[in-house]
């Protein structure tokens, strides 16, 4: 069970991870009887032993930079995953270990002993390179729910990762949700869907893992230079997220992350976010037919292909207005910035917006000045309720926020579709010079 020829911080891990193996294996009623992913180590006398030889290596050393009277050696990390933790020397065979069982359990749903060792060994190395500098990436696996695939499509592969339908080895995740559950509704014809609260996708990707021995701080996080990774992974994930909606815009499907783990070597808990699925406004199961699929497929590889930086705010405001936004104000907001995102500019800002989308939205002469009016009352309720106006008449709202949401969907499928010269522009102010002057 013990590989030959190993390091002696190697094999005191190993055997290490082979004692704490049948903790792993009891089950926790608080969590749904699954297993835990920290297990004390604390007094196995191969603890000692372990601490010992990371004090005499060179690279696992570094972690430790000082010396507390009560703890002992201990030290700070802040990681490209966007966290940050104080490390203590006598949990760290405890964080390893606990990290390699979540990883373990990522890729079989009943772990081996030598599943655990050679996770183990993937944590210590993944460690080992990042504190040397090396380029090392880490898995990240992304649960998510609103809609199911077809019955003939169990995996979809992506640009850098694939989509796969959720089964057991999500369970030991999806079982530490707040509140879990299901949702049901009924198309139609009568058939009922059901959707599952902790996800019925799975996004799986990697991302680059790099790491700063300093204490965890915002300001320091954002000062640091970090691979572009983390945020790679959030485009993927709006690509996906937008993707449906303009495939099926007059649906407004919503899709939301459930969880999200990503296996840090270095943290076996905060490594796993929660969504408290049941208050995302909008979110009602979809059972995709293969036709529906196929068009989610075109539009999230179209978005992939021709998305630049300058809209990035247009793509979050619009998927926050469809799903994030309860009150109706706010949905007018995010899909007005929507609007001034993609065509905004400095004076006249109005008339520019409304104009650029009058022009492409509108298919005759008439057609533009009615929508460009309509827009234009849009923007000035949305002003009314910027700055609290007093001439504001608050049963506007709703219906100014349906129109403006929907605006901004139509908007982003004709950029995507038959308008993606514009995405070769600057900036939001050249795009709607060029739809007026164009027009």
């Amino acid at each position: 069970m013990v590989p030959q020829g190993l390091s002696h911080i190697e094999e005191t891990l190993v055997r290490l991870a082979i004692d704490a193996y049948p903790s792993f294996l009891v089950k926790v009623k608080d969590r749904g009887y699954q297993s835990e992913t920290y297990v004390s180590l604390f007094k196995n006398p191969l603890n000692k032993e372990f601490q010992e030889a990371v004090k005499a290596d060179p690279v696992l050393r570094k972690l430790f930079r000082e010396d507390d009277p009560n703890t002992g050696p201990r030290g700070w990390s802040v990681r490209s995953t966007r966290h940050g933790s104080m490390h203590q020397l006598w949990t760290l065979a405890d964080t390893l270990i606990g990290s390699a069982w979540l990883l373990a359990s990522s890729k079989v749903v009943h772990p081996t002993p030598d599943d655990l060792v050679r996770a183990t060994f993937e944590s210590l190395d993944r460690l080992l390179n990042a504190l040397a500098g090396k380029p090392v990436s880490i898995p990240v696996r992304i649960g998510l729910t609103g809609v199911l695939l077809p019955p003939e499509v169990d995996v979809w592969e992506l640009p850098g990762g694939r989509l796969r339908r959720a089964d057991e080895r999500d369970e030991p995740i999806v079982c530490g949700m707040p509140r879990g559950g299901k949702l049901s509704a009924f198309t139609q014809k009568g058939d009922e869907v059901v959707m599952n609260y902790g996800g019925d996708l799975v996004l799986e990707l990697e991302i680059p893992y790099m790491l700063e021995l300093t204490h965890w701080d915002v300001g320091i996080h954002r000062e640091i230079e970090w691979p572009a990774g983390y945020r790679d992974l959030e485009v993927q994930l709006e690509n996906i997220r937008l993707g449906l909606l303009l495939a099926l815009p007059d649906l407004k499907p919503v899709i939301v992350p459930s969880w999200q783990y990503l296996s840090d070597p270095l943290d076996c808990s905060n490594g796993i976010q929660y969504t408290v699925v049941s208050e995302i406004r909008g979110l009602t199961p979809l059972q995709l037919n293969e036709s529906q699929f196929l068009e989610w497929m075109e539009w999230t590889n179209r978005i992939a292909d021709y998305r630049v930086p300058s809209i990035d705010i247009a793509i979050g405001r619009v998927l926050a207005a469809v799903s994030e936004r309860h009150m109706a104000g706010d949905v007018l907001l995010d899909s007005v910035v929507v609007w001034e995102n993609l065509f905004g500019g400095s004076g006249e800002t109005t008339l520019k917006i409304t104009c650029a989308l009058a022009w492409l939205l509108g298919d005759s002469p008439d057609d533009r000045r009615a929508r460009q009016s309509r827009y234009a009352k849009i923007y000035d309720v949305r002003s009314k309720v910027v700055h609290g106006s007093r001439k504001l008449k608050y049963e506007e709202i709703p219906m100014m926020a349906a129109q403006a949401v929907e605006t901004a969907i139509e908007a982003l499928r004709l950029i995507f579709s038959t308008n993606v010269n514009l995405l070769a522009l600057s900036d939001s102010a050249r795009r709607s010079l060029w739809l007026i002057l164009q027009g």
